[in-house]
């Protein structure tokens, strides 16, 4: 008795003793006044340092357990990506057997209509016409230029085909039946009445319209035929209606300038035979055919000193015509030819086939060609795409692709292309979400504040909430403690005696 007494003692107070302090942890769960005086220790621990507690526990959780980098670390995890794939594939899986379109399945999984499919196609509208802008459309001519620049850069194989004897003969025919219409007479004698009309308001000489080397190859061609020019002479000379005027002229210098007495033993006949004797003796000499042809030539350098518009206005509509007229006549039947336009044509081909490439051909024609390719399809392409028709052709589409998709039944729309789907599907909605955790997952995880969630959270709990959850969890432990009171309570009871 002498030592169950003390240890049973000591053990109901090391019970009670722990079991009251883990109690006094929770309770009171208020503050308790008797006669105005604060009893202590009152409220509980946990109720008095509640708000403490609760932001503790906040950092603790925020800065550690769940912190940004866990967070995104978390949301990054192959489990994440491998459940993203399953459930696309799951979802894929369940609209192939499903029947009725899409517009229907819409309308079922997710209460949407036909007229709010309006508002989308707005929206893909809008979408297209916001992308088309300048850096699109210089986008866009680049690509047209390079893949135009590309085939140039080829061996003018499609010239070729295009220029088969076949086709070569067709275009002869065609330029054969043109020339002869009653369309092309008719413009070729406005073009020359037009130009006509343009040079008479001209007030340059002849010698600087025509080229300097057609005049002097003219001085030349008459230089070297002097022979014929001088012959010429000489026929013209004997041609008897000029005789004529040449013995009458004759006859009538003599009468006018000669005494009559001497003048009855000048015979008209006779001055004319010397006359015609002393031109050819005269033109026998070269030297005097070379005086003959410069002088011609000076001539004709008078007659290219005379301004276009003097010549023009000196003549009356009708000589205009004529003119007119004996130039067509002359294009018409010199210069046009059914030989010449099929040699013209095939000696195109071969011009062109001598070529290593297009670019080749088009640099000889125009060596600035690639310039103006470019600002020829920059100004098409802006110009098209400015275009109301344009915009039209688009909003059309748009609802017609929209239309004809939804309007599809969902199964025949994804028959056969499952996997297809469920991988680009997959591809594209994992690159959205990872996209989406780089860029924004640390801003969003900032806006979200775990720690303030966390401690708003625990302010929020009710004190006998918290207290049975903390005892729900530390049952056994707390008990555990509650005997450990008693246990050492009886040790110290039995070694009271002794003391």
């Amino acid at each position: 008795m002498k030592f169950f007494i003390p240890s049973l003692v000591g053990a109901v107070i090391g019970y009670i003793t722990n079991w009251l302090a883990i109690k006094m942890l929770f309770r009171p769960y208020e503050e308790k006044r008797i006669l105005g005086f604060k009893v202590p220790f009152t409220p509980g621990l946990i109720p008095k340092e509640k708000e403490r507690i609760a932001r503790s526990v906040s950092e603790a959780i925020g800065n550690h357990l769940l912190s940004k980098d866990t967070l995104v670390n978390a949301l990054c995890s192959p489990k994440i990506y491998e459940h993203i794939e399953l459930t696309i594939k799951n979802k894929i899986g369940k609209l192939s057997s499903a029947e009725g379109n899409l517009i229907e399945i819409l309308h079922e999984e997710l209460s949407i209509n036909i007229d709010s499919m309006e508002e989308v196609k707005g929206y893909i509208y809008e979408g297209i016409l916001n992308s088309l802008n300048n850096d699109f459309k210089d986008k866009l001519v680049l690509e047209i230029y390079n893949s135009l620049e590309k085939q140039l850069y080829k061996n003018p194989e499609t010239i070729e085909g295009f220029l088969k004897e076949e086709n070569v003969e067709r275009i002869c025919d065609t330029l054969d039946t043109y020339m002869e219409s009653e369309d092309f007479h008719n413009i070729i004698k406005d073009k020359i009445s037009s130009g006509i009309k343009e040079m008479s308001y001209n007030e340059k000489a002849i010698n600087e319209i025509i080229p300097d080397n057609i005049v002097d190859a003219a001085k030349n061609i008459i230089i070297n035929n002097r022979e014929r020019i001088t012959e010429d002479i000489l026929e013209l000379l004997e041609n008897p209606e000029i005789k004529i005027k040449i013995k009458l002229a004759i006859s009538k210098g003599v009468s006018s300038n000669v005494n009559p007495l001497v003048a009855m033993f000048l015979n008209p006949d006779t001055l004319y035979n010397k006359f015609l004797s002393f031109a050819k003796e005269y033109l026998e000499e070269d030297e005097n055919k070379k005086e003959i042809c410069l002088f011609i030539n000076t001539y004709m350098d008078k007659l290219m000193d005379i301004k276009v518009s003097k010549i023009l206005d000196s003549l009356s509509l009708s000589e205009r015509e004529v003119i007119i007229d004996s130039i067509i006549e002359i294009v018409e039947t010199n210069i046009y030819s059914k030989k010449l336009v099929r040699d013209g044509m095939y000696s195109i081909k071969d011009k062109l086939l001598s070529h290593s490439s297009i670019n080749d051909i088009l640099i000889k024609i125009e060596p600035g060609y690639k310039e103006k390719l470019h600002n020829l399809i920059r100004d098409f392409i802006y110009k098209k795409i400015s275009e109301d028709e344009t915009k039209i052709f688009i909003k059309d589409t748009v609802s017609y692709f929209i239309d004809s998709i939804l309007k599809k039944p969902l199964n025949i729309l994804l028959q056969g292309k499952e996997d297809v789907i469920v991988k680009s599907t997959s591809t594209f909605v994992k690159s959205l979400y990872d996209n989406f955790i780089q860029k924004e997952a640390y801003e969003v995880i900032e806006v979200l504040n775990i720690q303030k969630i966390v401690e708003d959270n625990i302010n929020a709990f009710e004190v006998d909430f918290a207290e049975e959850i903390i005892l729900d969890i530390a049952n056994k432990e707390l008990k555990a403690i509650t005997w450990l009171g008693a246990l050492l309570g009886g040790l110290i009871g039995i070694f009271t005696p002794l003391l």
